[in-house]
C-alpha cells in the first residue's frame, strides 16, 4: 500500500463505513490533478466492467451527454482521450477543472463513472440544492 501512495500521492480514495469500521475504497476516489487520474486509470484492475464519462461540458448531464465504455481492449486510452477533449472544452469556455472524481455505481466497484468538477459546476449544484431555479417537481 505504501508504494501505491507514493505513486499516487495526490489520489484521495473514497471511504466506506460498515459496522462502524471505515476503510478506503480500492478504486473510487478523486484528485485535483489530471495526470494522477490518468495514472489511476492505467492501474485499474480487470474487475472493472464499465466506466461512464462525460462527453461535453453541460452542467446537467443526461445519458446523451455521457459515453459508457465497456472494459475492452483500448478502453483506457479512449477514456483518457475523451477526458482530454472535455477538459480542453472547459478551458475554451474559460473554466478550469479543479477535481477529477472516479466513483462507483456499485459496492463491488465494477461499474464506474467519471465526474469532472469546475467552480461553475459546483456553484450550479449549490444553486440547484437551494432551489434558485425553482422546484424540481
Amino acid at each position: 500500500m505504501k508504494l501505491i501512495k507514493i505513486v499516487l500521492e495526490n489520489w484521495i480514495p473514497d471511504t466506506s463505513t460498515f459496522n462502524g469500521v471505515t476503510t478506503d475504497k480500492e478504486i473510487a476516489g478523486s484528485t485535483d490533478n489530471k495526470e494522477e487520474l490518468f495514472n489511476h486509470i492505467d492501474s485499474l484492475p480487470d474487475t472493472v466492467e464499465s466506466i461512464k464519462v462525460p462527453i461535453n461540458t453541460k452542467s446537467f448531464k443526461t445519458s446523451a451527454d455521457q459515453k459508457d465504455l465497456t472494459a475492452s481492449s483500448g478502453y483506457k486510452q479512449e477514456l483518457k482521450d475523451i477526458i482530454n477533449k472535455v477538459v480542453r472544452e472547459y478551458e475554451e469556455e474559460g473554466m478550469k477543472v479543479h477535481n477529477y472524481r472516479l466513483n462507483s455505481f456499485d459496492y463491488k466497484e465494477t461499474n464506474l463513472y467519471i465526474d469532472l468538477r469546475t467552480k461553475q459546476s459546483d456553484d450550479f449544484g449549490k444553486a440547484m440544492s437551494r432551489g434558485d431555479y425553482g422546484s424540481l417537481d
